[in-house]
């Protein structure tokens, strides 16, 4: 019994049974390899004729993310700062803003204080996840600026 369509997927053995598909004559490279031959016996690949690595560390090694450098010291200095300096009068503007809440303010203030408040914290994570990213913090930490400004402008007009 032997299939026309797939021969290598259903052949009759001698006895009548199936043969698994790889106990068949075929090179299987999953069967086959047993590592990369090529690799120095420090562990680092050997290189090509191009000078790339060797065998199967050359899609290896493509396909490893690269690692992020840390930002500096003074750049992490500097966003910690200013997010201290965002976090110290947001906290006085929501002290504030939460007294005036309780003590009977306009339907349209909660709402408003509440998006501009949790905008200017997300700004404000948005800008320690993005610190090795050139100016992407400064103009993060200066839109939670902003959203202190419209902040006060709304406490103010209470």
């Amino acid at each position: 019994m032997s299939t026309e369509a797939n021969p290598r997927t259903a052949t009759t053995s001698v006895n009548g049974a199936v043969p698994h598909p790889r106990s068949m004559s075929g090179t299987y490279v999953a069967d086959t390899y047993r590592g990369d031959l090529t690799a120095t016996s420090g562990g680092t690949p050997a290189l090509a004729n191009d000078g790339e690595t060797a065998g199967l560390a050359r899609v290896t090694l493509a396909m490893r993310p690269t690692r992020a450098q840390p930002p500096a010291a003074g750049r992490l200095v500097g966003v910690c700062a200013w997010a201290a300096a965002i976090g110290i009068i947001g906290l006085v503007l929501a002290i504030r803003s939460g007294y005036a809440v309780m003590s009977g303010t306009p339907g349209w203030f909660f709402p408003l204080a509440l998006i501009t408040g949790l905008s200017g914290f997300a700004a404000t994570v948005a800008a320690f996840f993005n610190t090795a990213n050139g100016r992407r913090p400064w103009v993060l930490l200066g839109l939670a600026s902003m959203t202190l400004v419209v902040a006060l402008i709304l406490v103010e007009l209470l």
